[in-house]
């Protein structure tokens, strides 16, 4: 069921923080490269819009989004 995967929206769209570290946001978003699809998890602080950290890999997944939130 679509409704019961949804999760609470916390920032209630306050993209804006008033210290670093307070906000960290990711997404992930792919890029196709010579007929190849690359998946990008980025990390950035609401703060300064700073990109904490990053992964790039061949395969949306979990193990991406995590070590994406480590390097950040």
């Amino acid at each position: 069921d679509k409704e019961s995967s949804k999760r609470p929206n916390i920032l209630n769209r306050e993209f804006t923080a008033s210290a670093p570290y307070q906000k960290i946001v990711m997404d992930t978003t792919y890029l196709r490269v010579c007929g190849i699809k690359y998946y990008l998890c980025v990390a950035m602080d609401l703060f300064n819009r700073e990109i904490l950290g990053y992964k790039l890999s061949r395969s949306p997944n979990t193990k991406s989004a995590l070590i994406c939130l480590e390097i950040a």
